[in-house]
């Protein structure tokens, strides 16, 4: 594969060193990627090095963990919003630096601040159209975990997010032992 001025596909991904999950994931990657012809260079670095290298801009990509603290996308706006702390594309503008991120903004004052469920859903909706068009990040994996619970125990719908059983605890129910 070339890019458009006949130069090899090719991009650095930066990792934090000494995080065998993250290395690992960007080694499967590069790997991957390989395969179908785009050299991926993975260049591990202390975690202070790749931040700091974030916050200036000076990266081409880098694979990491985002941690989430809520399944409410309202609990993660300063991820979702151009001038959020963890919003790590365009990062630390003052005001959105493309129209799409501005329009991302408006909505999430309707996920943030609104009442009704079903309207916040819909904004919630459009934002992850909105983000999935532009593309400022790429998911990869998602975590596979497995658990156990009594056959006495019901309601219980687990969650990637800790607490990956109790999060919706109100919803549990528990039977007596016949």
């Amino acid at each position: 594969m070339e890019d458009p001025k006949g130069a090899e596909a090719q991009f650095s991904v930066l990792v934090f060193r000494g995080n065998t999950s993250v290395e690992r994931g960007a080694q499967f990657l590069r790997d991957e990627l390989k395969k179908a012809g785009v050299r991926v260079d993975v260049v591990a670095l202390e975690q202070g090095a790749v931040i700091e290298r974030m916050f200036k801009g000076d990266f081409e990509s880098i694979f990491f963990v985002v941690l989430t603290s809520s399944l409410d996308p309202a609990m993660n706006a300063d991820f979702w919003l151009s001038s959020g702390p963890s919003h790590f594309w365009n990062i630390g503008q003052p005001t959105p630096a493309t129209d799409w991120e501005k329009q991302i903004d408006d909505l999430m004052v309707t996920v943030t601040t609104g009442v009704d469920e079903a309207e916040r859903k819909k904004a919630f909706d459009d934002v992850q159209k909105i983000f999935a068009d532009n593309l400022p990040a790429l998911y990869f994996v998602a975590p596979r975990l497995y658990m156990g619970t009594s056959s006495r125990v019901g309601g219980v719908t687990p969650s990637i997010l800790r607490p990956q059983l109790l999060w919706n605890v109100e919803q549990m129910t528990v039977t007596e032992d016949r």
